[in-house]
């Protein structure tokens, strides 16, 4: 008997006989799975269903015309029925009642209804937004520790209904003639307490009448706007808002002949300052009027204190900006526009509305001095972010600092200028 003996397997494989493959399966996307699924059991039941009522609907027609107009009428008359129903039993949505100061106080939101129609109230052309009315607005959210939610209408009538239905806590208007001020369902308050302030107001070239109307002269909110406006530190601050919005600087004819004169070689530089503005991310406009403030467009301009160029910059800044030659034009903008961007970004946590003018006193003052007085302002127990705090400040120790004083004028004036140029007619006239 012979054992067979396990030989390994020597045969060649052949080469007609391919080498097996495993087989790979490719799992499918979840969205078509899903979709696969809306469609086997939704889409597909639906259509079959609807298919199915068609299709004896037109069978009942053709057997029994009778039965079926009858149908359709039964149907008709159902939802003439059924549908005034649902809307006479679906409760009306009730119009809000007049918020109180409480109301306010807990959400933290001040809504004010006002109109777009006068700069005095809100300036908003071309991202520069701000007012001497927005402002005092502002200054009265901050007082009740809310946020301002300043909302626009096309009239005052508007804004009035807005605050009578409740949807807005107060308006802010001048239009007073549109209503009788003895009428027992509003309350006027002159953002101007006496007359010596009204005064003061108009002289700046603002509106004395503008004023804060609340919807019932006997809620608390009447009480706490007239208490708010008439205090000495509100009349203070409202003050200073008067004499940072006055409209006076370019009425004068000295002040408007040496603008319009400087400005006409502003055309010369205006593409070096919307590159440096792109890069940088800035407002060109903004640059220019900074220039025009530290130079007058002029290039060769140098102070005493050794800062030159047309974006007068120090020595040590146009080292840290890299600018190598300060009288280079192309460089001195450059180097103002980052350091302005700069400046944005240390100021970033400021609100929008107050951003720029924080940024402005930082480029004229350095940014440590703006920081100093806001560490100040927090002690006294003041919003160290309200621009208005801040402008307060500076004037009320300007004689103390000199540097004070000119951080004053230098904002004020550059607010003067922008607003100049970015009016609409100037606007579509350069």
């Amino acid at each position: 008997m012979q054992i067979k003996q396990n030989r390994p397997n020597t045969r060649k494989k052949s080469l007609y006989r391919p080498a097996p493959v495993r087989a790979k399966f490719r799992k499918k996307p979840y969205a078509k799975l899903l979709w696969a699924g809306f469609l086997t059991h939704v889409a597909r039941p639906l259509l079959q269903g609807g298919r199915f009522v068609v299709r004896h609907l037109i069978q009942l027609h053709r057997t029994h015309p009778k039965h079926a107009q009858r149908f359709w009428q039964v149907l008709v008359l159902a939802l003439l029925i059924i549908i005034p129903a649902r809307i006479l039993l679906t409760d009306k949505p009730q119009v809000p009642p007049p918020t109180n100061l409480s109301t306010i106080i807990d959400n933290k939101i001040l809504t004010v209804a006002s109109t777009n129609q006068d700069d005095g109230i809100i300036y908003d052309h071309d991202g520069l937004m701000h007012g001497f009315g927005y402002d005092v607005a502002r200054l009265y959210a901050s007082h009740l520790g809310a946020q301002l939610a300043f909302v626009n209408y096309t009239n005052a009538e508007e804004a009035l209904r807005a605050v009578q239905s409740g949807v807005a806590d107060v308006a802010l208007l001048h239009e007073l003639d549109k209503f009788s001020q003895d009428d027992e369902a509003v309350d006027v308050h002159f953002l101007a307490c006496d007359d010596a302030q009204k005064a003061r107001v108009k002289k700046a070239g603002l509106n004395e009448k503008l004023a804060f109307i609340t919807a019932d002269s006997k809620s608390d909110i009447a009480d706490n706007v007239k208490e708010f406006l008439c205090t000495d530190d509100t009349k203070q601050d409202i003050s200073y808002l008067v004499q940072f919005h006055d409209q006076n600087l370019l009425k004068n004819a000295y002040n408007a002949q040496h603008f319009a004169s400087s400005i006409k070689r502003l055309p010369l530089y205006e593409y070096g300052f919307k590159i440096a503005a792109e890069e940088f991310d800035q407002d060109w406009e903004v640059l220019a009027m900074v220039a025009y403030q530290e130079s007058h467009l002029n290039t060769k301009t140098r102070s005493p204190t050794g800062v030159q160029g047309i974006m007068m910059l120090t020595q040590d800044t146009a080292k840290a900006m890299g600018i190598k030659d300060r009288n280079d034009v192309v460089q001195s903008i450059r180097g103002g526009a980052k350091y302005l961007n700069q400046l944005q970004q240390q100021f970033a946590y400021i609100p929008k509305a107050d951003r720029l003018w924080f940024v402005l006193a930082s480029y004229n003052m350095g940014p440590n001095a703006v920081k100093q007085i806001q560490a100040i302002l927090k002690t006294q127990g003041k919003d160290p972010n309200l621009w208005v705090n801040v402008y307060t400040y500076l004037n009320q120790n300007a004689q103390q600092n000199s540097r004070y004083a000119q951080c004053v004028h230098y904002v004020t004036n550059i607010r003067n200028y922008l607003e100049a140029i970015k009016k609409p007619e100037q606007s579509s006239s350069k």
